[in-house]
């Protein structure tokens, strides 16, 4: 048993020293780095800042744990970094992306290491690049040149400068030298990536002149022409050194330097006053002012006469240019565009050739305009003058609209109580005010109604209302917004300072009931205020003495009212001028009840006082008219008028007032408006013309 203990122990000796001996031949082997292996070392070892000021080491080989690798550098951007790690910074920010191509036992691996920014130059490294750019004297007595830019960096770098004495030294370099030397301190603001940045330049001195030598200076930099047909800029003060202008013929050349034109060449003594600190001295310059050529005239016309190339109302044509130049015109087709201007429109449109002969001296030139006139459709007409009277003539009535014609007067047929005639439209010059007025005979039984519409831009006013009128009535007018425009007691006004270039109206019989006698209607009348119009009127040949004999009414022999009734006495003085007669001692008393505009509480609307006395059978209407001479003209072909006024009389001062305008008076160079002046205490007086003038409205009562 003994025997077999040793012998397993034995044997199991001999197994294990075996196990043991086994690993006694196994020896380590060292591994070859790979590239990426290495490369990650190299970033590990190569850090670079995000941004640099100063220039980065960048190395071409490199010894690394287990091996040497050689690098080669690239750089995206060789003006922010060179390929040997010098930085190159300038105005703005650079940025590069550097990479590096390793090479290891004839491999080559590309290694990025991202990108670095090269930080700009300092403010004071900026200011100091462009002081280096600008050259400036240490003292001047002559104006410095002071540069508005400098270049660094290939950039422009815009400047401003600041005087710190502006009246010695501008900050556009002018010099203002004073008595004695005087120091300037001039900054800078430069303008750097949209960036202000100020610093101070430095001093320069501004060296003083004498009195003498400061308008010495002042004369030197004076430059006149020898000649000039245009005006002149004469400067007023040089370095402070004050000039006074004086011309000898300032009507021809101001003191100004202002060119007038003139029928001939005309020598002017310019003399120019320099004054500085108590010191004067003269200076006189011969100047020729040179009239235009007669060409010269004809073509400076030529180029400012103008007319539209469309018309749809009359024309202004100019017969007096500038530049003395007259002009005569000429037209293709007159009975469309006259050779006076005066525009008749028809259903067509129509191509016009007006020529203009411009004439200066025994030179001349023609110039010719292509006019096209509007076309009108069937439903409208054309109106060139300011007065448009709708004559009986004029109603075009088949009885289908309740009206018809009897004794040349527009009536209601025998079965109608009413019956309304509408206008076509009315084309016009463009106007601001319209004044509708009739004449009818009409009762408290019977009455006649007129509306007018009104167009502006294109746009119609709704149909505005004069009010059904009645003779015995108690009419009342309404005040009315009709939208372009409205009515204020009796003028439709158009709105927004617009102006209306149409008008139509509707006139309205009506009776109540057939047995009633129905209203006789024979005219419409529309006045029309027409802004820069003139109407020319032959006044040769009128004698220089008219005066009807108008029977006087003082409109204050009326109690109570007398003060409110001037146009009831103006209307009321021309009827008992045309025959009509009255039970009343006091006529316009009788008349005041009649003619009274009851809703606007008035004895004056122009309209009811018209449409009043055409109730006695009168032929009478509202008119405009456009000057003295019109006027004039009526007071001898038709007869006596009542008139508005409003203003200094030279005897009393109204608001408005009715006066009649009996007729008129010249003796030598004096003219004389003889009137009833319900006002005046024995109504008959003569105003001198000029007065005359000064208080008219220039609307007046027509009695035909």
């Amino acid at each position: 048993m003994k025997k077999y203990f040793f012998f397993i122990l034995f044997f199991s000796f001999v197994f294990l020293s075996a196990c043991n001996d086994s690993s006694l031949d196994e020896q380590p082997i060292d591994e070859q780095p790979t590239l990426e292996s290495l490369a990650e070392e190299i970033k590990e070892s190569i850090i670079f800042p995000k941004t640099t000021a100063e220039n980065l080491h960048l190395p071409t080989t490199l010894t690394l744990t287990k091996a040497t690798v050689s690098l080669k550098w690239q750089s995206s951007n060789e003006d922010a970094i060179s390929l040997n790690g010098t930085i190159h910074p300038g105005l703005v920010a650079k940025q590069t992306n550097l990479k590096a191509t390793m090479t290891y036992q004839g491999e080559d691996l590309l290694i990025d290491f991202g990108f670095v920014t090269v930080a700009p130059w300092e403010t004071s490294f900026v200011i100091a690049q462009i002081k280096q750019q600008i050259m400036l004297p240490k003292t001047t007595n002559t104006d410095v040149v002071l540069p508005t830019s400098v270049r660094v960096d290939q950039t422009n770098i815009p400047l401003t400068w600041q005087s710190s004495l502006p009246a010695v030294l501008s900050n556009e370099g002018q010099v203002f030298a004073l008595v004695n030397d005087t120091s300037v301190l001039l900054s800078v603001l430069a303008v750097v990536n949209n960036t202000t940045i100020s610093f101070e330049y430095g001093s320069l001195t501004v060296l003083a002149l004498s009195a003498e030598e400061r308008i010495a200076k002042a004369k030197a930099q004076i430059s006149l022409p020898s000649e000039t047909k245009t005006d002149l800029i004469l400067p007023k003060n040089i370095d402070g050194v004050a000039i006074n202008w004086f011309s000898s013929h300032p009507k021809i050349f101001t003191n100004k330097g202002e060119w007038t034109y003139q029928e001939t060449d005309t020598t002017v003594a310019l003399t120019a006053v320099f004054s500085y600190g108590g010191l004067y001295e003269e200076e006189t310059y011969l100047l020729d002012i040179l009239t235009y050529t007669d060409e010269e005239r004809l073509s400076k016309a030529y180029d400012q006469l103008s007319l539209p190339s469309t018309a749809e109302q009359n024309l202004e044509l100019p017969i007096a240019l500038a530049y003395g130049v007259t002009a005569t015109w000429l037209s293709s087709h007159p009975h469309i565009i006259s050779n006076a201007g005066i525009v008749n429109l028809n259903e067509k449109e129509n191509t016009v050739t007006l020529t203009a002969t411009l004439k200066s001296g025994a030179k001349t030139m023609e110039k010719e305009f292509e006019i096209t006139t509007k076309a009108i459709s069937p439903s409208e007409v054309h109106f060139n003058g300011h007065m448009y009277t709708h004559r009986i003539n004029d109603f075009i009535l088949d009885g289908t609209n309740g009206l018809t014609i009897n004794n040349k007067q527009v009536v209601l047929t025998d079965t109608s109580t009413a019956g309304t005639y509408e206008s076509k439209i009315i084309n016009t010059s463009p106007f601001t005010i319209l004044v509708g007025s009739w004449s009818a005979i009409s009762s408290t039984d019977a009455t006649v109604e007129l509306k007018v519409r009104v167009r502006v831009n294109g746009v119609w006013s709704s149909y505005l209302s004069y009010s059904a009128w009645g003779f015995g009535r108690q009419n009342a007018m309404l005040n009315q917004d009709g939208g372009v425009a409205s009515m204020n007691a009796d003028e439709i006004m158009i709105k927004n300072n617009a102006q209306a270039n149409a008008f139509q109206f509707q006139v309205t019989l009506r009776r109540n009931n057939v047995t009633t006698a129905s209203p006789r209607l024979w005219l419409v009348g529309i006045a029309l205020t027409i802004p820069n119009y003139s109407f020319p009127v032959d006044v040769s040949g009128l004698p220089n003495f008219v005066d009807y004999d108008v029977p006087k009414l003082y409109q204050h022999d009326v109690p109570t009212i007398g003060n409110s009734i001037c146009s009831i006495a103006s209307s009321t003085m021309l009827l008992l001028y045309h025959g009509h007669t009255f039970t009343n001692p006091l006529p316009h008393q009788e008349t005041a009840a009649l003619f009274r505009d009851y809703g606007n509480k008035i004895y004056g609307n122009w309209v009811f006082n018209t449409v009043g006395m055409s109730s006695y059978g009168e032929t009478s209407y509202v008119k405009k008219i456009y000057s003295w001479d019109e006027l004039r003209y009526h007071l001898v072909h038709v007869g006596p008028v009542a008139l508005s006024i409003k203003g200094d009389t030279g005897v009393y001062k109204t608001n408005g007032h009715l006066i009649v305008v009996r007729g008129y008076e010249i003796i030598g160079s004096e003219t004389y408006v003889i009137t009833n002046d319900p006002n005046i205490k024995g109504v008959y007086y003569k105003f001198p013309l000029a007065t005359f003038l000064n208080f008219t409205r220039n609307v007046i009562y027509v009695v035909e």
